[in-house]
Parts: structure tokens; sequence; C-alpha cells
């Protein structure tokens, strides 16, 4: 490795096809045990520790199963409550896919996050209360709105942050935080109506990874615990851009090799990262065209303070260092 590698990533071990269905144990060189998890693509996982360039770490891995569960650290399911989305986390950042019940929304939503604590069951389950909504309803014709929209802003509504984070993202007929469209012959964003499906191939401790097919393809998203990234492998028959909705064109944005970023309102952080990509600013939005199938888009948030990512140019070092060690992937050696 010729740089250091500072930002967290998972180890990843190609196990043999016979291999795939067993559990393992790992361990580091001191004998600890490492929270691990076997990919639906017959990977065996397991965080890497901080490396200096160039720098070697020794893990041992035997089959088994450790003596205790490990708490998963990602989450992610289809919500019918709620138009059937798709949402999902992990200890650092959450993402709403609208569902087939949502019209005119395409663009991915961000849920700002400020705990590492996995929290969309809790946010949703307040924000879909049945009977939290009728009384708030009796209220309004007993002519008590404002004790009404009291009780919903201050106590249930997940787009007001009671502690652990909100919903403060607009997305509507854009891109919003990373998804993808097409062009048309005159150039114009063609957007993709939202998800027809969702299955969920991978379900922590570490790695949530779900297959979501559209009308005109098929997308497979990837989050890892620590990581403030999402990998995106698209399966389309043309190409296609990625991109990030600018709702205020003085805010902070940036085009680098490999990557767009932009500041949204109250220090909400967004970037999509594709190596050889090609960025433009366009239609209200800042876009990338990956060379290949795979692009990774991301959020942060500046009142979330495990990451250190607290102003657009932590941001941008952050994607830095992102690329750089994507570009150049962890080696494994088994003995």
């Amino acid at each position: 490795m010729g740089s250091e590698r500072f930002v967290p990533e998972m180890v990843e071990v190609s196990l043999p096809q016979d291999a795939t269905a067993k559990q393992y144990v790992v361990t580091d060189e001191k004998g600890d045990t490492l929270p691990s998890q076997v990919t639906y693509d017959g990977k065996l996982i397991f965080p890497c520790p901080t490396l200096k360039a160039k720098g070697k770490a020794k893990f041992f891995a035997q089959e088994g199963g450790a003596d205790k569960a490990f708490k998963s650290e990602v989450f992610g399911r289809n919500f019918p409550e709620r138009d059937g989305d798709f949402s999902f986390e992990n200890d650092r950042v959450a993402y709403r896919l609208y569902g087939p019940g949502s019209k005119g929304i395409y663009g991915y939503d961000i849920f700002s996050k400020r705990t590492s604590n996995l929290y969309l069951e809790k946010l949703y389950k307040l924000q879909c209360d049945n009977e939290v909504h009728s009384m708030r309803a009796k209220l309004s014709r007993l002519g008590r709105q404002d004790l009404a929209d009291k009780m919903y802003n201050e106590v249930f509504s997940y787009h007001v942050d009671h502690g652990e984070g909100m919903d403060q993202y607009d997305v509507g007929k854009t891109l919003g935080g990373g998804a993808i469209a097409y062009k048309g012959s005159d150039g114009k964003l063609e957007f993709q109506e939202s998800f027809k499906t969702a299955e969920v191939l991978d379900n922590g401790p570490l790695r949530l990874t779900v297959r979501l097919t559209y009308a005109n393809e098929v997308r497979t998203l990837s989050i890892d615990a620590h990581s403030n990234m999402v990998k995106s492998v698209i399966e389309a028959k043309k190409p296609f851009v990625a991109g990030i909705v600018m709702h205020n064109s003085d805010n902070k944005n940036a085009e680098e090799e490999g990557f767009i970023a932009y500041e949204d309102k109250d220090g909400i952080q967004i970037a999509c990262l594709a190596p050889k990509g090609k960025t433009s600013k366009e239609q209200g939005h800042l876009l990338i065209a990956p060379a290949s199938d795979t692009y990774y888009f991301g959020s942060a948030w500046a009142r979330y303070d495990g990451d250190g990512i607290t102003s657009f140019d932590a941001w941008l070092e952050y994607l830095r260092k992102y690329l750089t060690q994507i570009q150049n992937p962890l080696k494994t050696k088994i003995k």
C-alpha cells in the first residue's frame, strides 16, 4: 500500500464456494475476536485497522461460531407503513429510497444522524403511528390546531431533531443525494420512478446489501459499518449519470477528479464518487458520469461528532482519502 489508510474499511477475503455456508471466528494478533460476516457473494469481511503506508497486519480465521453474537451496526428494511419505502442505515448515515407508493419523488433522501445508534425503526414508528395521527386530527377538529401541531412536532415528527437526528433534506423531483438518471436525446435528465421490489441480500452485522429493481435497471447497494459511503452497482442497458441536487447554487460545492461534493443547509455534506468519472454542473445538479457500472454516494452531518467531518473542507479531505483507498485496494494473502 502506497499511502496510509485512515478511512474505515473492511478486509475482504474471497471464500471457496463450498465454504460460504460456514461460520468463522476471526481474531487479531493479540487474540482478540473481531466482528465478522460472510456476505452473499462469498466473502469473509471484518474491520481493517488503521495502517501506515506499506503496513501489514495478521488475522486468523477458523471455522465455528463466536462465543457471543456481535451487535449489528447496519439495518434496513421495507416500510410498508410508509408507501413501501426501503430505508437503511449504519452507525454514521441513513437513507430513504422512496417506495412504490410514492409518486413524483425520484431521488435518494438523507436522514441526518447525530447518534451511532440504529434509529430508523424508532423514527418510522413515531412518524407512522395511526393513533397519533387520529389524535392530531381530533384536536384539529376541536379548533386546537396549535396544540395538534405542537404535540406532533415536539414529540413525534421525524422532521424535527429530538436529539438523535432528523429528516430535513428535500428531494422532490430531483436526484436528491446520489440517485441516477439517464440523459435524453435533448440532453435533459430523465428521472426514474421509484423502485418496484427490494431484496435484502446481506443483513449485518457489518454489511447491508439490497438489490432493487426499477423499470430500466437493477441497483445493488451496499453499506458497511463505520463508512460514510454507499457502494452502488448498476445493471443498465445504457450509460447513466449520478448526481446531487443543488438547492442553492451559492452553497459550497466542488468538482474534483473522481468525485462531486456539495454542502446543503445546516451542514449536510453530500457526495458522489466514481474513479475516472466525468463531472459536470447541469440542470440544477452536480453530475458525475461513471466510467464503469459502479459508483459511490455518501453524506455526513456537522452535528455528528463521531467521524470528524464537521466542515466542507473536512468532507473533501475524507473523499480524497476514500478515493485513494478504493483505487489502491487492500491486498490479502491467505496462508
